[in-house]
């Protein structure tokens, strides 16, 4: 026959009632949510760093091509329009000496 031990009764962790599981779910929600908006802050944060390295070669390839046109063709130099930033029917670019495109021109007739 083999002895017997004294063992410590354990204790029962406390039952949670059902107000505190909901918060604590709740709370964990959120937190879950903190970290999904942290996630896409993170996405938005490369694309916006590949759309601005995007935009800067594109500028670069704008103004080599622009340099390289007018030194081959000094009768036909293309300019910057002018009204660019005031016209949303501009053309942005032209051969015009006024430095004013077709649409920025009659824009301006008719004013």
């Amino acid at each position: 026959m083999t002895g017997l031990h004294i063992v410590r009764k354990r204790d029962a962790a406390p039952a949670m009632d059902a107000r505190t599981d909901r918060v604590l779910r709740q709370l964990a929600a959120m937190d879950r949510a903190g970290d999904a908006i942290d996630q896409a802050c993170g996405h938005l944060s490369n694309a916006w760093d590949r759309a601005a390295k995007l935009r800067s070669k594109i500028q670069s390839g704008v103004a080599t091509f622009l340099d390289t046109w007018n030194a081959e063709h000094p009768d036909q130099t293309i300019q910057h329009c002018r009204g660019a930033e005031t016209n949303l029917a501009c053309a942005r670019y032209t051969h015009n000496e006024q430095t004013l495109c077709d649409a920025c021109r009659s824009k301006r007739t008719t004013s």
